[in-house]
């Protein structure tokens, strides 16, 4: 159920996403996630697992999904650690 209320809290700070906020920041590190810098890029990492997973997310959004998509991602990968590409094959 924590789960669900991390997604909610996402969702609502990732809505109408633009361009990555000071205020945004401190709210995703109160989270437990941390945010770096890479080129066009920001990378999203768990506080608890800094040489993990990350999330890759573009400095400026595209369009008004972008925010939900965001969110989305974050928790998939970095909450439930259920990357969205899997690279897994059935035993032959």
């Amino acid at each position: 159920m924590e789960n669900r209320k991390l997604l909610v809290q996402l969702k609502k700070l990732f809505t109408g996403y633009r361009t990555l906020t000071s205020k945004l920041r401190k709210q995703l590190k109160r989270m437990g996630f941390i945010v770096t810098e890479k080129g066009k890029h920001y990378r999203i990492y768990r506080e608890d697992n800094v040489h993990g997973p990350f999330v890759p997310f573009a400095k400026t959004g595209s369009d008004n999904r972008e925010g939900i998509n965001i969110a989305l991602s974050i928790y998939r990968n970095l909450v439930l650690q259920r990357p969205f590409y899997r690279h897994e094959f059935a035993p032959v």
